[in-house]
């Protein structure tokens, strides 16, 4: 039996980019969500504008361009759904005021969903959804848009605050008219500007909110990343990975919603979360970042911060304006934008993509794989995890897309259609490298009939067997992989496979087939699905492995896989930034491979941290 040895690569080229950087708004957008910081969610009973100036001034000083603001429609329309004139004339002063200030405005049209609570939609009759809920919608929508199109403040409309959870959706197709018969509406009447949903279109989302079902309606997703993790690295990387899927399937995104509450978390480790977000926001291609909120609130006894104190300390300021320590990190990451004319650079190009199947987001009959869908995106956000801990450049590929890498992912994954395997070995004959591990949810379902052909092995499971039950398995190569938890998964025999790797029982787990110029990887252990209920780090040296294989482009590396390298090619300089998603201090040590002036780059970085680099190349 061969052993691979686990290598890596010692010089990480920089491959040339290809994707220029094009921002909708011309810049990166460095933003917040605003309620004023008087007033709160119930701001509109009372409007106060010189609450706005005295909050947009604070804001100014912190480098904010961008605010979204809200409009709740239980107070400021009447039960027929016409918007009341007071709330009309406070949107106007507000984008007045914004205007002058240089602060962009995303109005948020139609909030039922806020903080918590579900406030009523006065004319919402039979249902939201329903065609008079629809109807109504698009009249009180349209005045909206007619009252502040005029104003050079407005940057784009956002058409509702989490709509979905005020009124789930029945259906894709349900939500995909309520949501092409608003977005027409504003187009109609402001053909001009971007139109968002408000709500979260992401790799976490359900398939009424996921980017595939919805990007042919909006002009960006726009995720609300709020995400935990017992494992703080993983916890940062998983923003990024939210962030790519959505760039890689919808073209364009905006981190429209993130933050945490400091009456939860210590104000340095907020801090820190916040400068790795904004930063990944950039090196990942968002269009700007927006975090929530501005400010806390001092208002205890309102709904409904009675039930959800959190909500009253999500602020970068304290509800006195005073500035909280994220505040700080706020204000550098934006003076730091000052310095870099980004309309000269190109994203990198990525050659490694994670296949995400179409069951993630289209409903099949009778297929119990769609009751997995958020393990599924665990999963996939894992994989990602590995491969830029591997410091590899990785995407996500569409099942049916086309596949210009030289490697692909498919990890932990139950099931893809039966075309796919056909198609998987064909870019395996062109000379990509494939990679699968495998996993079993029910007795019945297979998940592929091509594994000969592909992979050079045959199933060998017992007549009725629901598959190997697997017991904190173990991985033995050149170096161990230790897995903790169960899980059911396949067994094979070789054909022309050679076998890599075998358990502890002797049966093989780790096969490789050479197939055209390309090679097939089949392993029988669901790695990421267990390292996805876990922690730790150590398997993202078998990525670095199927790295080499496959001779797939790298970042430079930092030699630890908690801290990312990410990079934004200009003509002949290079903004490098450098990113320790732990919370312990990491000196960096980088090779990329060619000549730079490597003095500049921070020798050490504190916990949860990130720094921008201007190189010459």
């Amino acid at each position: 039996m061969y052993i691979p040895r686990l290598t890596t690569l010692s010089v990480y080229m920089l491959e040339v980019p290809t994707l220029l950087v094009d921002y909708i708004w011309r810049k990166f957008l460095v933003g917040v969500n605003y309620w004023p910081s008087q007033g709160n969610v119930k701001a509109w009973r009372d409007f106060k504008i010189d609450v706005v100036r005295k909050d947009f001034d604070a804001a100014k000083k912190l480098g904010i361009d961008a605010a979204r603001v809200f409009v709740m429609a239980q107070d400021c329309s009447t039960p027929e759904g016409s918007l009341l004139e007071e709330c009309g004339s406070g949107l106007k002063e507000m984008a007045s005021e914004a205007h002058t200030r240089g602060i962009l405005l995303f109005p948020t049209l139609l909030v039922g969903h806020m903080s918590g609570k579900n406030w009523p939609i006065p004319w919402e009759g039979e249902g939201l959804y329903s065609p008079e809920g629809v109807e109504s919608g698009r009249r009180f929508v349209a005045q909206l848009v007619l009252t502040l199109r005029d104003s050079p403040a407005v940057a784009g409309w956002v058409l509702t605050n989490e709509v979905t959870l005020y009124r789930r959706p029945s259906s894709v197709g349900q939500f995909r008219v309520w949501l092409l018969s608003l977005a027409s509406t504003v187009r109609s009447l402001d053909p001009h500007r971007p139109v968002s949903v408000g709500d979260s279109i992401s790799l976490f989302s359900p398939p009424y909110l996921r980017p595939e079902n919805v990007r042919d309606l909006v002009d960006y997703a726009s995720p609300h990343l709020y995400m935990y993790d017992h494992d703080e690295s993983r916890h940062t990387m998983y923003y990024f990975s939210a962030l790519e899927y959505d760039r890689a399937t919808a073209g364009k995104v905006l981190l429209e919603e993130f933050g945490l509450p400091t009456s939860t978390y210590g104000e340095e480790s907020h801090a820190g979360f916040v400068e790795v977000v904004l930063h990944g926001a950039l090196l990942y291609g968002a269009e700007g970042a927006l975090y929530w909120c501005l400010s806390d609130f001092d208002a205890p006894g309102d709904e409904p911060y009675l039930w959800e104190p959190h909500e009253l300390k999500f602020g970068l300021l304290r509800a006195d304006l005073s500035s909280k320590k994220a505040a700080e990190v706020v204000r550098k990451f934006s003076e730091k934008l000052k310095e870099v004319d980004l309309s000269g650079f190109t994203f990198p190009r990525k050659d490694s993509a994670i296949l995400v199947p179409n069951w993630a987001w289209r409903d099949y009959q009778f297929l119990p794989e769609t009751g997995w869908r958020d393990e599924l995106s665990r999963v996939l956000a894992q994989s990602f995890s590995l491969a830029r801990a591997a410091s590899l450049q990785v995407t996500f590929a569409a099942e049916e897309g086309d596949w210009p890498f030289k490697l692909l992912l498919v990890p932990s994954t139950p099931r893809l259609l039966s075309t796919t395997w056909r198609k998987l070995l064909g870019f395996v004959e062109q000379g990509g490298t494939l990679y699968y591990s495998t996993v079993r949810l029910t007795s019945h379902s297979s998940a592929s009939d091509f594994w000969e052909e592909l992979f050079g092995v045959r199933p060998s499971l017992v007549a009725g067997s629901p598959g190997v039950r697997l017991q904190d398995p173990v991985l033995r190569m050149s170096e161990e992989f230790a897995f903790t938890g169960t899980a059911l998964t396949y067994s094979f025999t070789p054909v022309d496979a050679e076998v890599l790797s075998v358990d502890g029982s002797g049966r093989p787990v780790l096969f490789s087939a050479t197939r055209g110029k390309g090679r097939a990887i089949l392993l029988t252990i669901p790695a990421e699905l267990l390292l996805s209920r876990s922690q730790g780090w150590e398997f993202s040296s078998f990525y670095s492995w199927l790295g080499d294989l496959s001779q797939a482009s790298r970042t430079p590396s930092s030699g630890d896989p908690r801290i990312e390298v990410q990079y934004l090619q200009g003509r002949n300089e290079l903004l490098l930034g450098v990113i320790n998603h732990s919370s312990e201090e990491k000196e960096v040590k980088l090779n990329v491979g060619r000549r730079m002036a490597l003095d500049q780059v921070p020798g050490k970085l504190k916990g949860k941290s990130a720094t921008l680099t201007l190189l010459s190349t």
